[in-house]
């Protein structure tokens, strides 16, 4: 059962950019820290992992001026947190679609223009899948339709066994160079800093539940051909997690679907080539919104 959450305007802490509107909102156990910006159509951005909200921030903080731009930190990420003694063991995609189901009831959205990158992909095909209706629009950045190799889950299930007995601070050493594309490694330390940092802040306990969570997520390439919303497909040129080709194959899937690749760019189009990744998004909200 959903219901509708209280909402705390207080900011939640302080961003790294901007003068950033931070809301904290309770609901199904959930204390959601939420940047909530701008009037307007909603556009909802779902990181991916082991990140939080501010993987967005610098590319998104310029769309509140026509929209409302809605960044959660994804539950156990950042500084959202569940409730004391309700911590899961395994965070299931389909568990964090229904609690931005309830995110969107508390914040009064019927239906919105969602973006999820890499997990957040996962998620937004899993909110897809159970809340077709919700749905003005599907951005699919980085990510893929296709459930984990054998060989892949258990090499989550083993980092999740690592994280939860020694923390996360192996992980940004073990993640960061496949993230990036070798131009951002070479010529953007700012960025390489800011992820390492972003990493490593994450809560041991919620990264290690997402990693068994995605390991167990099952085929979403099936429902594919099924979505009848307008849908984006954004990748980085050189993202080697994700490749172009694979998401080339995803958007051929989906009738009437858009393909576009992100230069300069690895996993992280947002963080490494935040203008074309901004614009891009625009591009394709005014699309959906002035189409409807």
């Amino acid at each position: 059962m959903h219901f509708r959450g209280a909402v705390d305007n207080r900011p939640a802490y302080e961003a790294a950019r901007f003068g950033d509107i931070i809301v904290k909102i309770s609901c199904n156990g959930i204390e959601w820290s939420v940047f909530v910006e701008g009037n307007g159509k909603p556009l909802v951005f779902l990181h991916g992992f082991p990140f939080d909200q501010e993987l967005y921030h610098n590319a998104c903080q310029p769309l509140t001026d026509r929209y409302r731009v809605v960044i959660p930190d994804l539950p156990g990420f950042g500084e959202s947190r569940f409730r004391t003694g309700e911590e899961p063991t395994c965070l299931a995609m389909s568990d964090f679609a229904d609690g931005l189901l309830s995110l969107l009831d508390a914040l009064d959205e019927p239906n919105a223009l969602i973006c999820g990158l890499s997990m957040g992909g996962y998620i937004a095909m899993q909110f897809f899948r159970r809340y077709p209706k919700r749905l003005a629009g599907l951005i699919f950045c980085d990510t893929r339709s296709t459930p984990d190799l054998p060989t892949t889950a258990e090499k989550r299930r083993l980092l999740a066994d690592s994280v939860h007995q020694t923390g996360v601070a192996f992980l940004a050493d073990q993640m960061v160079s496949s993230l990036l594309s070798p131009r951002t490694l070479a010529e953007n330390q700012k960025v390489v800093a800011f992820l390492t940092k972003m990493i490593s802040r994450q809560d041991a306990s919620a990264v290690a539940a997402a990693a068994r969570g995605m390991a167990d997520r099952d085929d979403s390439t099936l429902f594919l051909k099924e979505i009848a919303v307008p849908t984006l497909f954004l990748v980085g040129e050189d993202d080697r997690i994700s490749p172009p080709e694979v998401m080339r194959q995803m958007a051929d899937s989906v009738p009437g679907s858009e393909f576009q690749t992100i230069p300069g760019a690895g996993h992280l189009p947002p963080l490494e080539n935040p203008e074309l990744f901004t614009l891009t998004i625009r591009r394709f909200a005014d699309c959906v919104y002035d189409g409807a």
